[in-house]
């Protein structure tokens, strides 16, 4: 009951917080207590948006904006920083995000019944301080997973074919996700 905060680290970082009164904010900075972060599973359910005119920052509903999804207001921002290049905040990376609904369904996937839907799907380009944000939901639950976001950062920084991507999930903390109930 009432307002619950909560302070989580990733990566060694605890500069996130988040709070379960009207909306979730949770923003990722700190480019002194960075440390690289291995790349993850893909997971599933990835559809490749980036030429089909996903780039936008409010994920909420399909393409045309209807089918807007509801469920806890998360205000998402996060910063992209080079390990190769003492931290320094990387511009022009794309950051692609998807996960599924408040029910714990997905768009875009023929097995959810969802085909021809776009919700909760999208991507930014990091401006020069590396920073993209989204607005979106707390995920929801299904079987066999945690609460989770997918990420997918792609830049330049090499040629080869996988050498510029960073796949990764964003985990919400059982805590938070209990105050959500």
């Amino acid at each position: 009951t009432g307002t619950h905060s909560l302070t989580a680290a990733y990566a060694g970082d605890t500069t996130y917080s988040a709070s379960t009164s009207a909306a979730v904010s949770l923003t990722v900075t700190a480019a002194s207590a960075c440390s690289a972060t291995l790349e993850g599973e893909e997971g599933p359910y990835f559809v490749d948006d980036s030429a089909s005119g996903y780039l936008r920052s409010n994920i909420l509903s399909n393409l045309g904006g209807t089918e807007t999804q509801t469920g806890v207001p998360l205000a998402l921002t996060l910063y992209v920083f080079d390990s190769e290049n003492k931290w320094a905040a990387m511009e022009g990376v794309q950051v692609d995000i998807w996960h599924c609904n408040a029910s714990g369904v997905y768009s875009a996937e023929a097995v959810e019944s969802t085909t021809g839907q776009s919700w909760l799907r999208g991507y930014q380009i990091t401006d020069t301080t590396g920073k993209v944000q989204f607005t979106t939901i707390i995920p929801g639950w299904y079987q066999g997973r945690t609460t989770h976001i997918h990420l997918r950062l792609r830049s330049t920084y090499d040629s080869t074919d996988t050498g510029g991507t960073n796949t990764m999930q964003l985990f919400f903390d059982q805590t938070l996700v209990d105050t959500l109930s």
